[in-house]
């Protein structure tokens, strides 16, 4: 919000919401998915917690995968904003 003009709040503001509700989305998509492909369509019973862990384990290292372009792309950009003396 630092970078935008004070006019321009709304439609930053609507920006930041909208792509905080795609990664939300996103994120419910790849644990969906995650459950179907390793757990199938069956009942969550004791029998089937090694299944789960296992797809909770691959959900959670997508998950972790898919960060890390973000942390790539930050380090690079570099600094911004000159810090204020």
């Amino acid at each position: 919000m630092s970078s935008v003009t004070s006019r321009s709040f709304s439609s930053a503001s609507a920006a930041i919401a909208a792509m905080r509700i795609l990664g939300q989305l996103t994120s419910m998509v790849l644990i969906t998915l995650s459950l179907a492909i390793i757990l199938g369509s069956v009942q969550i019973s004791p029998g089937y917690y090694a299944v789960l862990e296992k797809s909770i384990k691959f959900s959670f290292t997508l998950a972790g995968l898919l960060c890390l372009p973000g942390l790539f792309f930050s380090l690079v950009r570099g600094r911004i904003h000159q810090e204020k003396q």
